[in-house]
């Protein structure tokens, strides 16, 4: 029960929910493939919501609580235009910082993606120490982050695991 882990433990929570639903490409698809793309792409968004409510009632618990909450998404992607995930936080003073797969490790066949993640977060130090993660890689280094580095790109690298 989450209330009684709260009650016994400094919790920080770290929250990453599928970003699928919110991605440019399912946004590009959903103008070009038609309704019936559409109608899949509103059943996604519409899951994703309901996890978002959650994560929002979770975060404002263990914020009250005295423990800290971060949330991962891809930078660029749409779902942090959704007003509910805006709302919660602002209510709880969360900031935001972009940092970059490739400072983590992130690859595919032995060459750097970029991929930049977006946390927002209340918790000031792990922003300080994130925000630090930006590309350093020459121009051109990089693998585009689609097709199937897609897939690996979703996971976190033993580097970022370490540090959150």
């Amino acid at each position: 029960d989450v209330d009684s882990i709260i009650k016994e433990h400094k919790v920080n929570l770290w929250a990453s929910l599928p970003c699928r639903p919110w991605s440019q490409w399912n946004e590009l698809n959903g103008r070009k493939l038609g309704p019936k793309f559409r109608a899949y792409l509103e059943v996604l968004r519409d899951e994703s919501l309901e996890l978002l409510r959650v994560f929002a009632q979770l975060a404002r618990k263990v914020t009250e609580s005295g423990g800290t909450v971060s949330f991962e998404w891809p930078a660029y992607c749409v779902g942090w235009e959704v007003t509910e995930l805006n709302d919660v936080l602002q209510e709880l003073g969360f900031e935001q910082i972009i940092c970059h797969g490739c400072a983590f490790g992130l690859s595919h066949c032995g060459r750097p993606i970029k991929k930049p993640w977006r946390i927002a977060s209340n918790h000031q130090p792990l922003l300080n120490l994130l925000n630090k993660y930006k590309c350093t890689c020459p121009r051109g280094e990089h693998v585009p982050c689609s097709g199937s580095a897609t897939s690996s790109s979703e996971n976190y690298t033993y580097k970022k695991h370490r540090l959150s």
